[in-house]
């Protein structure tokens, strides 16, 4: 009897793994479909406004990002992530708490802009920040609604639904941003078309769930619980916000905040690092309540999030550098040199800028198991490392490749030792951890250095535009040989990358394929030379 019981409890907890496993592989599989589609949307709008504007309005842009960032602290106060922690059943009577709290921080957060807007802009020497700023900030209160039925998505594993939101702001924030320009707004498009994104999640997220979180008691009298709580989530968004945007909080005072400089730096991370910020994002909102639900299991836990951290790293580092390979004539192709200071810093942040993906598979750990003290002193040394970066890099070498250089350096090193410190009490030796990031960085950082030094070497950028200027009138000729030189950079490094990562990195694969849509794994499969593995062992 005794075997019986043992026998029917294994079954239950493999039934409780593979449907982990299925939830994991078809979260991750919505948000990269989303994250595909999000990132054409800025791609194609980037590519627009990059024609009307010049680097002066996107240094602006992420100058008043970076500051209005860093005045908010944390959006809400982090009442979303004090909700998630309090779990599924404790949401009905936490939400309403969550979403007057939040809506209060916001309020707070939006009257002291307002006052201190224009003494920051001619700090920055830079007038235009101001009103930027204001309208950033206003921008936050919609999110109140969008912060909390957001999380009840994620508590119901709605994660095609949440996907879906996040695109349709996603390409809202973009198409407004593109008739605010043709409009002439100017450097405000990029300040308004954040208010519109913020308002469709709010609408969206509420369509959807239909949860009037508004009509909630707000509960007051316990917000002084949550509030130990909130200091330290805010210093960890605080410092997390910092991983992306110190660079520009500094530089934008050494240099100006309307410098051209910052403005070449911030279009080259603008393409190529938020590829590593959005597949960070994605991993936290898909792995902390499957990580949670792994918590009495503590192997499996670690199992699960090293099982993602090859496969985002590898997914992360062939598009980064696979973009980088081609942005060259890319570049000339649509902007016909405008950004060309540009292209360097962007190879140069492809390199590093992978490695900024690790951060949402140790946050999404150290979250499910609630170790917020613990997440805040480890993103405060990885912020506070790069803003002293960042002023090195301001005044001994002030050039888009140089800030890259300084940047991108010590994002890859702090993520390398963050990541192993998070592992550890797992169980996972450093080597272990270093093992899983490094060979996907090392495949396709060979295989873009190879590219380029084909390239150079037996320099088929002119020989192509010689083939084409000989047979086509200008300008189609110069467009043909973008286009060509776009083909022929494209199809060296896929092909190097393919024929290093299919036999030494098929796990990586495996893995990979797991989380793909089921309609496009056979296809994928077959391309790879991969058998597909049944379900049960891929959610093992």
């Amino acid at each position: 009897m005794q075997t019986t019981d043992d026998d029917n409890s294994k079954d239950s907890s493999e039934r409780q793994v593979e449907a982990v496993g299925s939830h994991v592989g078809a979260g991750m599989t919505w948000m990269m479909i989303a994250t595909v589609a999000a990132r054409s949307s800025t791609f194609v709008a980037q590519v627009i406004v990059g024609r009307w504007l010049g680097p002066r309005e996107f240094g602006l842009y992420f100058t008043a990002i970076a500051i209005s960032g860093f005045l908010t602290v944390c959006r809400e106060a982090g009442t979303g992530a004090i909700l998630m922690h309090r779990g599924r059943d404790a949401y009905e009577e936490n939400a309403g708490q969550a979403f007057w709290m939040g809506l209060a921080y916001d309020v707070a957060i939006l009257a002291i802009t307002c006052a201190l807007a224009w003494p920051i802009a001619s700090f920055y020497k830079a007038e235009e920040l101001a009103w930027m700023l204001v309208v950033l900030s206003a921008a936050l209160i919609p999110n109140a609604v969008s912060n909390v039925l957001f999380v009840r998505l994620r508590f119901d594993l709605r994660f095609k639904a949440f996907s879906v939101i996040n695109t349709l702001s996603s390409v809202a924030r973009q198409v407004s941003l593109v008739l605010f320009v043709v409009t002439g707004m100017t450097h405000m498009s990029f300040a308004w078309s954040a208010f519109v994104s913020c308002v469709v999640d709010a609408v969206c997220v509420w369509w959807v769930t239909r949860d009037a979180v508004w009509t909630r008691p707000p509960r007051i009298e316990r917000w002084r619980s949550w509030a130990g709580s909130s200091l330290w989530l805010m210093l960890t968004s605080l410092a997390n916000f910092g991983m992306d945007f110190a660079p520009f909080i500094v530089l934008g005072r050494i240099l100006g905040g309307d410098s051209d400089i910052i403005g070449y730096y911030s279009f080259a991370y603008n393409i190529t690092a938020q590829i590593g910020v959005l597949l960070a994002f994605n991993s936290v909102v898909v792995l902390t309540p499957i990580l949670q639900r792994l918590a009495a299991q503590p192997e499996r836990q670690s199992q699960a999030a090293l099982r993602s951290l090859r496969s985002l790293m590898l997914a992360g580092c062939v598009a980064t550098m696979g973009l980088a390979a081609v942005f060259g004539p890319l570049e000339h192709l649509l902007f016909r040199g405008k950004f060309d200071a540009a292209v360097e810093a962007l190879v140069i942040l492809a390199l590093f800028y992978p490695w900024r993906i690790t951060l949402g598979v140790t946050s999404s750990l150290l979250n499910a198991k609630g170790e917020f003290g613990r997440l805040t002193v480890l993103t405060m040394v990885e912020c506070v490392g790069l803003f002293a970066v960042s002023l090195a890099a301001g005044m001994l070498t002030p050039t888009p490749v140089g800030i890259s250089l300084w940047t991108g350096g010590w994002v890859m090193f702090v993520r390398i030792i963050s990541t192993m410190v998070t592992f550890r009490p797992l169980g996972t030796s450093p080597l272990a951890v270093l093992r899983t990031m490094m060979p996907a960085w090392v495949l396709c950082t060979i295989s873009l250095g190879t590219t380029i030094l084909i390239s150079r070497r037996f320099t088929i950028d002119a020989a192509i535009l010689g083939w084409c200027t000989d047979r086509f009138p200008e300008p189609w000729g110069r467009h043909a040989a973008d286009v060509g030189c776009v083909l022929i950079h494209g199809a060296i490094c896929a092909t190097l990358m393919y024929l290093l990562i299919r036999p030494l990195l098929r796990s990586h694969l495996v893995d990979l394929l797991a989380v793909t849509p089921a309609r496009i794994r056979p296809l994928l499969s077959r391309f790879l030379l991969i058998r597909e593995m049944p379900a049960a062992d891929q959610a093992r």
